[in-house]
């Protein structure tokens, strides 16, 4: 496949290729051939990418003199920002983008060699004029500190080599140009100067085997791709299979999905192997990696408060802390009943390092949750002692050492492709450290800044197996030859790709110097070649286009109607189409569902079990068994969400807990009456005092305010409860907060009843206080909307007179008692004694359902109201089945 590749290494030649990807390959190729041959050990050959082949000469200069220190990109991108920001108009806000194109503008002007004089004569327009401005005060930053940067450096090897501080190579072979820059041609001319010789590799020309065909979609010609490669791996499976398209850098998860769907249809359901077996090229940014993600923010905390979105993060990642995310789950759901906010390090701690209450719910998970807390106190004792400026390289010993102590990157073992993500992260710190050349001291901010985008621009990809396939880009390919090649994507907007000329550049420039992209005709010229190249890169061949996108026709490029007139029996295959095998998924449709063979029934209570939730368990039981079951017996719980302010659970969580304190002392509708408008106010401030005291505790300014308003709407509800209880019918409050237990059926219910009153007749009310939107106590037949009220009427002795709801909110107070007394209640029952046994009937039955393990699932509930458990339930498979 490389037969060329042999003769150059016996021969002494550098191996110099256009990419790092062919450098491996040929690499990889030359250590397989010596293997087949039989060698146990070989001299390592020198391929090198051109840029590392640059780096190698540059370090052979035998004059330490003339060897000016190279900078690195992330120390090239920091002068470039301090030059661009000297020059840059007022006008314009951000300079991230202007960075890129700066930088990629200046690699393009020093491989045409083209000087900042030519740059500053030809500019014409204010924004051609300004970089050229920067251009020259980067150039002369350069100079003025002895510095080289990666796009001079070919310039100045080519200096050494004819000034002779630089031995020349006896022979080098380069290979996968599709072009020669100016400055790669001088490189070369001058180790032809010094009686070296340079060569192109032999690329043997080949008449391949070309099919082209069109597909419905880009997804069926994927599909299509990766089982034309499954075919043919069939055939031979040490055959080399490349797919070869454009979009890699737009999305390249979602191709490799469809091209695993084509060769190993249900590949979902297969190993590691599978998925596997399509080797993607393009790599994630660094930041995407979510163990860099977690780094990025626990070093964003060093100077800087975390919402609870994002400390919520940091205590469910694997990789700080020891014993796993589970461990620390009691401390997300304290977290969660706090407002969202901006937490530094050590006001976190205090929040959640308060025992009060027991935040961590279970003594086990103690050490954990301290272990956790104590790294987060790390962070804050680290974020106090930080200097206000310091040099790169000291800031990125501390990340280092900070980010050792929260147990970064985790205590598991790592796997490969974790070990390279971690090595690379240390690489991109000591990238971050070298920027000390040009920016000596930096702020803590402003480093962990530098390092996030560094870590935002880095592209990233494990190195593994080739795979079965290999997919790639159009340029990585460049030099690599295959056994079979499909080239997909070829449909008129992408072949030839839009022209991407400098845009900080003059055009009349770049046309004059033969720039990529400068004219119309350049761009076509090349992608003609490239395509060409591809299309002889192989012994077989396949080429496609889709023809619609969405709603929008595509046509063929006419590169490839002119590329596959010229091979002798490239004809347009009308059946290429069948080799779309469609969705794997559409296959099992119309077959026979399998019947697992398990028992959905859940076991029945055991002795010692008691079910949570109280009463509300007993409720739904009667709507939905399997959420009575999830919530009561298993103890799930649905995540609070995290909220800005004050969610509406808390304000009625307040509005019930300052009730409860203002009626602490079970007083009489009479002593309410006895309490003169001084005794209201205090009483009512004290109540809300108390509730406010555990949100004021951790709340930062705009939370106080919040909780200020809400104590306003606090005071107005509790002045308005208390009068209108003093116009209803006599009552004394017996209970508050009251706690008791049902036990029936082998199951025991714990509950706590908001309030008990004793009426007139000396029977019982309960009441349950609701806050928010209005409900019903009873429904249209008549009976207990919520069947938690007959459930405490179950449980307490005495004489039960009524039940009800008391509506709280700052529009109303409602009232909805029913009642069998003539004195109380606004729904009167003649047969009340009858209605309420009855409705504790319904109470007794739900609870011996649960007591046989009764869970099944309601398939008759809204969507919404059943989507919480839906992946613990069959909801979804129990109604594809009906």
């Amino acid at each position: 496949m490389y037969a060329w590749l042999q003769q150059a290494i016996d021969a002494g030649a550098e191996v110099v290729t256009a990419s790092d990807r062919l450098a491996r390959e040929l690499r990889l190729h030359y250590d397989r051939e010596q293997v087949a041959q039989g060698r146990e050990a070989w001299r390592t050959p020198t391929i090198l990418s051109w840029q590392a082949w640059l780096a190698s000469l540059d370090a052979r200069s035998v004059s330490a003199t003339d060897h000016p220190l190279c900078l690195d990109g992330a120390a090239s991108t920091v002068l470039w920002e301090r030059c661009i920001r000297a020059h840059m108009p007022d006008d314009l806000l951000g300079t991230a983008g202007i960075v890129r194109q700066a930088v990629r503008a200046w690699q393009r002007l020093q491989e045409w060699q083209v000087t900042t004089d030519e740059l500053t004569r030809a500019a014409s327009s204010n924004d051609e004029r300004w970089f050229a401005a920067a251009a020259r005060h980067y150039g002369e930053s350069l100079v003025a500190n002895e510095w080289i940067d990666s796009a001079g450096l070919a310039s100045a090897v080519s200096r050494r080599l004819e000034t002779g501080s630089i031995d020349a190579p006896k022979l080098v072979v380069h290979a996968g140009f599709d072009r020669l820059v100016p400055a790669t041609v001088r490189v070369f001319e001058c180790i032809r100067a010094r009686g070296g010789t340079v060569a192109a590799a032999e690329v043997r020309d080949t008449t391949p085997e070309v099919r082209v065909g069109s597909f419905e979609t880009a997804d069926a010609e994927y599909r299509a791709a990766g089982s034309w490669a499954r075919a043919r791996l069939e055939r031979d499976p040490d055959a080399a299979i490349a797919i070869v398209t454009a979009e890699l850098e737009t999305d390249a998860r979602r191709v490799a999905r469809l091209i695993r769907e084509g060769l190993a249809p249900g590949w979902q359901y297969g190993s590691e192997a599978h998925r596997t077996a399509v080797n993607v090229s393009y790599g994630r940014r660094l930041a995407e990696y979510p163990a860099i993600a977690i780094a990025l923010l626990v070093l964003k905390w060093l100077y800087t408060g975390l919402s609870s979105r994002e400390v919520s993060l940091l205590l469910r990642a694997g990789c700080i802390g020891v014993g796993g995310p589970g461990v620390r789950s009691r401390l997300e759901l304290r977290l969660r009943e706090i407002p969202d906010r901006a937490w530094d390090p050590a006001s976190l701690c205090e929040a959640l390092g308060d025992t009060r209450g027991d935040p961590w719910g279970d003594a086990n998970r103690r050490p954990a949750a301290t272990d956790w807390l104590g790294r987060v106190a790390t962070i804050a004792g680290f974020a106090e002692r930080a200097p206000p400026r310091a040099a790169p390289s000291v800031w990125a010993g501390e990340f280092a050492r900070v980010l050792a102590a929260v147990g970064w990157p985790g205590e598991h073992e790592l796997t490969s492709p974790e070990f390279q993500l971690v090595n690379r992260w240390r690489e991109l710190l000591n990238q971050f450290a070298r920027t000390a050349i040009v920016t000596p001291e930096v702020t803590l901010a402003g480093a962990v800044n530098r390092v996030s985008t560094l870590a935002a621009e880095a592209i990233f990809q494990p190195e593994s197996a080739p795979g079965l396939v290999r997919v790639l880009g159009v340029l990585e390919a460049a030099g690599m030859r295959f056994d079979g090649i499909w080239i997909a994507g070829l449909e008129a907007r992408q072949w030839p790709p839009a022209a991407t000329p400098l845009a900080l550049v003059s055009r009349e420039l770049q046309r004059s110097k033969g720039m990529p992209d400068a004219t119309p005709a350049d761009t076509l010229e090349y992608s003609r070649r490239v395509l060409r190249r591809l299309a002889t890169s192989a012994g077989s061949v396949a080429m496609s286009w889709p023809r619609t996108d969405g709603d929008a026709e595509l046509t063929a490029s006419a590169l490839l109607e002119e590329l596959a007139g010229a091979p002798q029996d490239a004809t347009v295959d009308t059946t290429v189409e069948a080799l779309d095998p469609g969705w794997h998924a559409t296959t099992l449709l119309g077959q026979p569902a399998e019947q697992p063979d398990y028992d959905d029934r859940a076991p029945p209570i055991g002795a010692d079990e008691r079910l949570a939730r109280g009463a509300s368990t007993v409720q739904l039981q009667t709507i939905e068994p399997f959420q009575a079951f999830a919530y009561g017996r298993l103890r799930v719980e649905v995540l609070q969400r995290f909220e800005p302010g004050l969610s509406p659970r808390t304000r009625g969580n307040l509005i019930h807990d300052a009730l409860s304190r203002l009626y602490a002392g079970l007083p009489s509708q009479q002593d309410l009456r006895d309490w003169d408008e001084q005794d209201v106010e205090d009483r009512i401030g004290s109540a809300i005092d108390f509730v406010l005291q555990k949100e004021l505790r951790y709340a930062n300014g705009v939370l106080r305010h919040m909780l200020e308003l809400e104590r306003t709407r606090l005071r107005q509800i509790l002045e308005e409860f208390i009068a209108e209880q003093l116009t209803g019918p006599p009552f004394s409050v017996v209970g508050v907060e009251y706690e008791s237990f049902l036990e029936r059926h082998g199951v025991h219910v714990d509950l706590r009843i908001d309030r008990i009153d004793r009426l007139a007749d000396d029977s019982l009310l309960i009441i349950d206080y609701k806050s928010g939107a209005a409900r019903p106590l009873l429904d249209r037949q008549g009976d207990l909307a919520d069947l938690q009220l007959a459930a405490y009427a179950a449980a307490i002795d005495g004489d039960v007179g009524g039940v009800g709801l008391i509506n709280l909110d700052s529009r109303e107070i409602g009232y909805r008692i029913a009642t069998g007394s003539e004195a109380a209640g606004t729904l009167r029952f003649e047969d009340w004694q009858a209605k309420l046994a009855g409705w504790i009937d319904e109470v007794d039955d739900a609870l011996e359902e649960i007591a046989a393990g009764d869970a099944r699932v309601n398939l008759g509930i809204r969507a919404e109201d059943g989507r919480p458990l839906a992946i613990l339930s069959r909801v979804e498979e129990l109604r594809r089945a009906l």
